[in-house]
């Protein structure tokens, strides 16, 4: 049977995406003999990468930034459900797993957020954050926290992989569930960690002024939830990364879903928001749905809202 015309331009489409990541992965590779970082620059921004990073650093490197149809996709939930992302007072971006700084740059830059709190454990992604804002004119506008948001103070495990910088975790001992991405071969280092709540009794968040809430902290969510009481009792937008594989590995997959299901009683998920114009709500009762959906190592963002709005 002869293929149409159509399933052949698929095909010869999809062989000059894979044959363009190849090259690109390839020309990274050889930047990284020469250099440790590369700027990056695009559509007004400019965003240093570390060449040792093939998760964020490569895509960026592909695409010039990273997650903007996610972001746009939550500014136009929040758009339909009758709510500005930033706005009046809410005007500041809380970044909980902050990285190298993608979201708060696009946050501030292009989706009207004033300022933010960046939370990052890391320290070479930490500078790399330091660094895209400096480049971007936020230093005075954006608070950096160089340490891991869990359930309590003081200090935490953290590993770290050595080929994509998106993917350093939080190592909850005992017992260790991972190893399917070779997790236990991974390097562990001591960092700084700390709890929402306490952040914001010191005085460092107010809450009163977060438009949204963005956490992607690669399975230790529940313990972000966890010790962000005061988050989760207010009304504001929370953006989670769920990935039952990162959470079971924490031991918390059991743990987040009773968090979620006690303060929000639905969520949306972010890649498909929409049906017929309308957002599709979600019981947060069904998230064991969403683990069938995902299989094994399977990830979606998820919008978690309060009731009253």
């Amino acid at each position: 049977m002869k293929a149409s015309w159509s399933s052949l331009q698929g095909r010869c489409s999809a062989l000059a995406y894979q044959l363009d990541l190849l090259r690109s992965q390839s020309l990274f590779r050889l930047l990284a003999r020469y250099t440790p970082v590369i700027a990056v620059d695009h559509d007004g921004t400019r965003l240093f990468v570390s060449t040792r990073d093939h998760g964020v650093g490569v895509w960026v490197f592909r695409h010039g930034d990273f997650e903007t149809q996610l972001m746009s996709t939550v500014v136009a939930v929040l758009k339909r459900m009758g709510r500005r992302a930033f706005g009046d007072d809410r005007d500041l971006f809380l970044d909980i797993g902050a990285n190298i700084g993608t979201a708060t740059v696009q946050a501030i830059r292009q989706h009207g957020a004033q300022g933010g709190i960046a939370f990052e454990p890391d320290a070479t992604n930490a500078d790399l954050l330091r660094h895209n804002l400096l480049a971007n004119g936020l230093t005075d506008v954006v608070t950096v926290v160089e340490a891991a948001v869990s359930d309590v103070a003081g200090s935490v495990e953290f590993e770290i992989s050595p080929v994509n910088f998106g993917d350093h975790r939080v190592r909850v001992l005992p017992p260790f569930r991972g190893g399917a991405l070779g997790e236990k071969s991974r390097e562990l280092v001591t960092v700084r960690a700390t709890t929402l709540d306490e952040q914001i009794e010191r005085g460092l968040v107010d809450l009163d002024h977060v438009g949204i809430a963005w956490v992607d902290t690669q399975g230790h969510e529940a313990h972000v939830l966890a010790g962000a009481k005061r988050l989760r009792e207010s009304d504001i937008p929370v953006v989670l990364e769920y990935w039952p594989y990162g959470l079971r590995a924490a031991g918390a997959l059991d743990r987040i879903k009773g968090l979620i299901t006690e303060s929000y009683p639905r969520y949306v998920t972010l890649i498909e928001p929409f049906a017929h114009g309308e957002i599709v709500w979600r019981s947060t009762g069904d998230l064991s749905l969403l683990d069938a959906r995902l299989g094994e190592l399977g990830f979606v963002e998820i919008l978690l809202v309060r009731d009253g709005y």
